[in-house]
Order: structure tokens, then sequence, then C-alpha cells
């Protein structure tokens, strides 16, 4: 087999093996600038369960400086 570098490489008749370059290869440099893009994606937002509510979520309501209940 000869690569596009010009290197040649004998290989087993058992290997398989996809040839060809990737298409697209900048689409993980994507920066989607507005939230709504992301939605359309379908992509949900993420919210940290620290700053929901105590009804909301069991991590939800506690103050920075500490847990807002005392065990007793």
């Amino acid at each position: 087999m000869k690569f596009p570098s010009g290197e040649e490489r004998l290989l087993r008749n058992t290997c398989k093996a996809t040839l060809g370059m990737v298409a697209n290869e900048k689409h993980k440099l994507l920066k989607y600038t507005k939230a709504g893009i992301n939605r359309n994606l379908g992509r949900r937002p993420k919210v940290r369960g620290i700053a929901r509510n105590p009804v909301d979520h069991p991590n939800g309501g506690k103050t920075k400086g500490g847990q807002a209940f005392r065990d007793v």
C-alpha cells in the first residue's frame, strides 16, 4: 500500500482498512455564538443543582458559606 507521503507498507490479506481523508475536519472548531443555535441542535442548557431552589433539586438552596440546613 502506498500512502500520500510516498511511504510504502506491506499489509496482510486479513487486515481491513478504510482509505481516504476525513471530510469536514474543521467541524469541531465551530463556535456557536447564540444559545438559540445550540437549542436548535437539540442541546439543552445545563443548570447546576446548587443554583436552583430547594424545592426543585436536592442540592438547591445552599449558600457558599455552607449548607442551609442543620442536623440536630
